[in-house]
């Protein structure tokens, strides 16, 4: 049986948790049963979003390709970020508004991120340890 350390290594971004981290998983969690109730998702839509966000944020983030982006992403800056966030979102929202076939599809994938966030930071936040040490961003 692998040790809890050796699983954070495979799953966990190998950097400390932020106070950012923490905000965005407290906001998720505001969100989400708002989200649930007023549109009654896809679940199976849902569970490829959730899934999406833990290769995403863990396995595939300590790949080469996850190490290009974040590069590239340093190099943007955090203007670049949230411009480049703020331009999804308003191609999923448009999508969801005007595709009748995209609204499902999109919107169970983004309860399944929105879902898969407040656990994986969590999880985050209890192999690290006490957020001393951690940063505001």
């Amino acid at each position: 049986m692998p040790s809890l350390d050796a699983v954070a290594a495979r799953l966990l971004p190998d950097r400390e948790p932020t106070w950012t981290d923490v905000a965005v998983a407290v906001l998720a969690l505001v969100w989400l049963p708002v989200q649930i109730l007023q549109t009654s998702p896809p679940w199976g839509w849902v569970g490829v979003g959730f899934a999406s966000v833990w290769l995403a944020l863990g396995p595939l983030a300590r790949s080469d390709l996850g190490h290009r982006i974040d590069a590239r992403s340093a190099r943007v800056g955090v203007a670049g970020r949230v411009v480049a966030i703020a331009a999804v979102a308003v191609v999923l929202w448009t999508g969801v508004a005007t595709v009748e076939a995209a609204r499902d599809p999109l919107l169970g994938l983004s309860v399944g991120v929105f879902a898969a966030v407040p656990p994986f930071v969590c999880l985050h936040v209890a192999v690290a340890g006490r957020p001393e040490r951690w940063t505001a961003a």
